[in-house]
């Protein structure tokens, strides 16, 4: 609620007036990704890009994050052009980091479109660029590259791979990466006709994604209501700032 007040208030004020102003949009932007709010992430994103105060860096996480929208929207082609800026000002300002994230954003996307042999280039540059430094990062990657190699034929090299990102992942809980690992292992071992593994895995797989479906109903059914919160809280203060204005042109009268 209060972020969207500020919104109000900037608003009113001039977002081009303001040179912190591309620090709340982007906090914004990454908030409503968070709730799955695509087109709304890219609203906010193409403001930001308008202020002429951003960073290097925060042009590069600009672009990332507006290609990794438009991928979660299928528009592939719009989210490979979004990652290859991004790659294009990381390695214009030397950062390896950067450009190893965004290849494997570019890499996965064309995963997705079924181009594993082109997706294994730019995902190995990123498992390369990070494996020392963006562990969490490397994972995910490693266990992307593992269903690439699988797409392939390269059964061996998939089995290191995901041997490599259940390493990088060890001791901790993250269900976005064991939704993917599961289903890539269970693949793997269906690939070497170790059924039952192949169906072990699977069902792990299906049994994560049933309970993560409950916990992002009820996530849905939250945002619903604070939305409605939210709108009924602007509400409030419009008729507020009304009744102050009405209050103040009696008393002057």
């Amino acid at each position: 609620e209060q972020q969207l007040q500020a919104y109000r208030i900037f608003n009113k004020v001039g977002l081009e007036n303001i040179p912190e102003a591309f620090s709340y949009l982007q906090g914004m932007a990454f908030m409503y990704y968070f709730f799955e709010d695509y087109p709304r992430t890219l609203q906010l994103l193409d403001e930001w890009a308008k202020n002429h105060y951003h960073s290097p860096t925060g042009l590069i996480n600009n672009y990332n994050t507006q290609g990794m929208a438009h991928q979660k929207m299928r528009n592939y082609e719009a989210a490979k052009e979004k990652f290859k800026k991004a790659i294009e000002l990381a390695r214009s300002h030397g950062d390896s980091v950067w450009t190893g994230i965004a290849c494997g954003n570019y890499g996965y996307t064309l995963s997705l479109q079924g181009r594993y042999n082109e997706a294994i280039t730019w995902l190995e540059r990123d498992f390369k660029n990070n494996r020392a430094i963006e562990l969490q990062n490397t994972a995910i990657t490693s266990v992307y590259l593992a269903q690439a190699k699988l797409r392939t034929g390269d059964i061996e090299r998939a089995g290191k791979y995901l041997h490599t990102g259940r390493i990088l992942k060890s001791g901790t809980n993250d269900p976005v990466f064991y939704t993917h690992y599961y289903k890539v292992r269970a693949e793997y071992y269906e690939s070497i006709n170790d059924y039952r593994r192949a169906n072990s895995y699977l069902d792990s797989s299906i049994r994560l994604k049933d309970s993560l479906k409950i916990i992002f109903n009820t996530q849905l059914m939250t945002n619903a209501d604070r939305r409605l919160q939210a709108e009924k809280f602007m509400a409030e203060l419009d008729k507020a700032a009304n009744e102050k204005r009405a209050s103040q042109l009696t008393r002057n009268l």
